[in-house]
C-alpha cells in the first residue's frame, strides 16, 4: 500500500490532495497506517474512531469520481481474482470445515473460555462465526485472521520472553506480525523461535499452510491485498481457518470438557496428526502419485491391436520388457540405501524384470511412496539443503510427468492415424521406434522414481551432508530435461530419447557409491 501511494503514476491520476489523506489513513507507517494496524490485529472492535471509518468511505467514493472524469470506464483492466479452487479440494475435511448452528455455539463456548483470546478480541470473533453462519466466507476471514494474528502475537511474545513486541505497532519499529511469529528463529537470527514447543509442530504445521508456504493460499496476504472475491469463497476455506483457531484456542481451555465424536473432539483429533499440505515434500509427494497415475494410462498402448496377424503394414510389436540394466540399478540403489533391503516394495520392483510387462511395477512404485512418507519426519523449519534437495527432486519428477504424457499422446495420435490408414512411411517408422522404446523408458522412469524416494528418505537424517547428493541429482535433472525434450510433440525423437534413458540408468549406477 505506502509503495502504491509512492508511485508519480497514483499522484497524476487522483491528484496530490485525495492521496496525501490516503497517506495519512492507510499508509505509510508515518501516518495512522490503518490498513496495518487492522489487518495485523492491533486494534479491538471499539479501538478504531467511527470519524476514521466515515472518512475512508467518503474517500472511496470521492476516488470514484475523480476516476470517472478522467478515465473511460472500459479502459481500466482489473486483474483476475486469485481462484482458491484448487486450495479448497486438497483442505477439504482435512480439518472439520462444515459447522452446523449448534455447532456454532460449542465454537463460541470455547473461544469464551479459552485464555488464548483477549476479552476485547472477542466480540470479533463472535462476528465471524456469525457471518460464517450467514455463509459470508469471504467476510469472516477478513475478520478471522486478524483475530489471530492477534492472538498469536500474544503467545509469541510471552513464550519467547519479548512482551515489549505485543503492541509494536508503531512508525519506527517493525511490526510483528505472522513472518516473524512464525519465523523459526527470532530477530537476534540465532535464537529459536519457542512457538512451535508452546503449540506443537502440527499446529504450527497448520499456520504455515495456510499462511506462509509459497505454493499454499497464503490467504491473509491474498485477502488484505484485495486479490480474492470475498462474495465467492466457499465454507471450505472459512471453515478450516475456524478450526485452525479452534485447535489454538483448545489448547489453553481450562474447564471445557470436549464430548467425544462432536466436531469439536474432531477438530482436536484431526489437529494433533495433522500433516502439512504444502511444504515442498508434501507437494513432491502428491506429484509422484500422479506420476504413477499417468504411467498407468500407458496401459492403453498394450490394447493397440497391433499382433503379428493383423499387423499388415509392418508395424512392430509393442515392446514393454524392461531395460537389461534395470535390475542392476535397482540392485545397486537398495546397496546405497540400507534402509531399503528389506523392503518389500523395492523386492516387488525388482521381481518385475522377469515380468512379461514393465506396466505390471506401477503398483509396487505406489506402495513404495507410501513406505517412504510414513517414514517419521519432520517437515517444519527444514534445513537450506534438504529444501534445496527437495526442490531438484520435484524438478525431476515434473519433467518425467511431462515425458510420461507426451509419450502417452505421441502413440495415442500415431495409433488413431494407422486406424485411419492415415499413418504415412516416415511416420510409421516413428511409431516404430516408439513402440520398441517403452519397455526402455519406463525402466528408466522406474529407476530414476526409486532414487528420487530413496533421495527423500536419506535427506530426513540430518546427519547426512547433502552436498554431494545435490550435485548428482542435478546431473540426473539434466538427464530427465533432455528426455523431455526430445519426446516433446516438436522433437519426437525416441531413439534419442532411448540411449538418455540407458546413459542415465548407466550414470546412476556408477555414481551412487560416491554420495555416500
Amino acid at each position: 500500500m505506502k509503495d502504491l501511494l509512492a508511485t508519480k503514476e497514483l499522484s497524476q491520476l487522483l491528484g496530490a490532495e485525495p492521496v496525501v489523506c490516503l497517506k495519512c489513513l492507510i499508509g505509510p507507517p508515518g501516518g495512522l497506517n490503518l490498513r496495518n494496524v487492522v489487518w495485523h490485529g492491533f486494534a479491538a472492535q471499539d479501538e478504531i474512531p467511527i470519524e476514521y471509518v466515515t472518512l475512508l468511505l467518503v474517500l472511496v467514493v470521492s476516488l470514484g469520481k475523480i476516476i470517472q472524469n478522467k478515465l473511460d470506464a472500459s479502459s481500466l483492466i482489473h486483474r483476475p481474482f486469485v481462484s482458491f479452487q484448487n486450495h479448497e479440494t486438497i483442505i477439504n475435511n482435512v480439518l472439520p470445515t462444515e459447522y452446523s448452528s449448534s455447532d456454532i455455539e460449542e465454537v463460541v463456548s470455547i473461544f469464551e473460555d479459552s485464555y488464548f483470546i483477549l476479552p476485547s478480541i472477542l466480540p470479533i470473533l463472535k462476528s465471524a462465526v456469525n457471518l460464517y453462519k450467514n455463509r459470508r466466507y469471504g467476510h469472516c476471514l477478513c475478520l478471522l485472521l486478524p483475530a489471530l494474528e492477534h492472538s498469536l502475537r500474544r503467545l509469541y511474545a510471552c513464550c519467547n520472553g519479548c512482551h515489549e513486541r505485543i503492541l509494536t505497532a508503531e512508525s519506527a519499529t517493525l511490526y510483528t506480525t505472522f513472518d516473524e511469529i512464525l519465523s523459526p528463529v527470532l530477530n537476534d537470527g540465532i535464537t529459536p523461535n519457542a512457538l512451535a514447543d508452546e503449540i506443537g509442530i502440527s499446529n504450527m504445521e497448520m499456520l504455515m499452510d495456510i499462511l506462509m508456504y509459497p505454493e499454499g493460499p497464503k490467504l491473509r496476504d491474498r485477502i488484505s491485498h484485495g486479490e480474492v472475491d470475498l462474495f465467492t469463497m466457499s465454507h471450505a476455506l472459512a471453515g478450516h481457518v475456524l478450526s485452525m483457531c479452534l485447535s489454538c484456542s483448545l489448547l489453553y481451555c481450562v474447564n471445557y470438557h470436549i464430548k467425544k465424536d462432536s466436531i469439536i473432539d474432531k477438530v482436536s483429533s484431526n489437529g494433533m496428526k495433522y500433516v502439512s499440505l504444502y511444504h515442498p515434500s508434501s507437494l513432491l509427494h502428491r506429484e509422484m502419485v500422479s506420476l504413477v497415475e499417468e504411467l498407468e494410462k500407458w496401459k492403453e498402448i498394450e490394447t493397440f491391436n497391433l499382433t503379428e496377424e493383423d499387423n499388415d503394414d509392418g508395424l512392430p510389436i509393442l515392446c514393454t520388457t524392461l531395460h537389461s540394466n534395470y535390475p542392476t540399478a535397482l540392485l545397486q540403489l537398495m546397496d546405497s540405501f540400507p534402509y531399503f533391503h528389506t523392503s518389500d516394495s523395492c523386492s516387488n520392483l525388482l521381481a518385475i524384470s522377469t515380468s512379461l510387462s514393465c506396466f505390471h511395477g506401477n503398483s509396487a512404485l505406489l506402495s513404495l511412496i507410501e513406505e517412504v512418507w510414513g517414514i517419521p519426519h519432520n517437515t517444519l523449519y527444514s534445513s537450506r539443503q534438504k529444501m534445496e534437495t527437495i526442490g531438484l527432486l520435484r524438478r525431476i519428477i515434473n519433467n518425467l510427468l511431462n515425458t510420461v504424457k507426451q509419450v502417452a499422446d505421441a502413440a495415442r495420435l500415431r495409433y488413431n492415424l494407422y486406424r485411419r490408414k492415415e499413418l504415412r512411411s516416415r511416420q510409421r517408422n516413428n511409431f516404430d521406434r516408439l513402440l520398441s522404446s517403452v519397455g526402455n523408458y519406463w525402466s528408466f522412469i522406474g529407476v530414476v522414481f526409486v532414487l528420487v524416494c530413496f533421495s527423500v528418505a536419506w535427506s530426513h537424517d540430518q546427519s547426512h551432508d547433502l552436498s554431494k547428493m545435490i550435485k548428482f541429482l542435478k546431473k540426473v535433472l539434466s538427464f530427465c530435461e533432455n528426455f523431455s525434450s526430445q519426446t516433446s510433440s516438436a522433437k519426437n525423437r525416441w531413439e534419442e530419447s532411448d540411449k538418455i534413458c540407458s546413459d542415465c540408468i548407466e550414470f546412476i549406477i556408477t555414481s551412487l557409491s560416491k554420495i555416500n
